[in-house]
């Protein structure tokens, strides 16, 4: 499967892992926040970019990082009719969902993602066991 690699990162010295999305075939971009490679600025705002230029109804997303980014990439998931999953990062003190330290408000099954939730169309999930990937519309952030 034809992939991009759109690497986000605050220098070029925390570049990993290119040559092996290369070897797949995959088409790379980088951003640094420092502009040392690639494109200056938030990896955000290469995916916008990356989004207005082809068909995006088919892509998904597939994103890991720092809380702030992957809110702005569930936005324009849903600005762009895509379906993006976001891998959270939680301190996760038993790893077997007993403690629920990584818990993370999600939307229910049934609930839309288009519509604020009420008191009962949430539920708490553990990232250690729900998780941690979640489809972005799931999660309320």
């Amino acid at each position: 499967v034809k992939g991009y690699l759109l690497a986000g990162v605050q220098t070029a010295d925390h570049i990993q892992c290119l040559a092996d999305f290369r070897e797949l075939g995959w088409d790379i971009m980088v951003s640094t926040e420092d502009g040392t490679a690639g494109h200056r600025g938030l990896v955000t705002e290469l995916l916008e970019s990356f989004l207005q230029k082809g068909d995006s109804k088919t892509y998904e997303v597939f994103s890991c990082g720092p809380i702030p980014m992957l809110q702005r990439i569930s936005e324009m998931a849903s600005e762009s009719g895509i379906k993006a999953w976001v891998s959270l990062d939680r301190q996760m003190g038993c790893g077997i969902g007993v403690c629920l330290a990584c818990v993370q408000k999600v939307r229910k099954q049934q609930t839309s993602s288009d519509t604020a939730p009420s008191e009962t169309d949430w539920e708490w999930a553990r990232v250690c066991k729900e998780g941690p990937v979640f489809e972005c519309r799931e999660v309320i952030w």
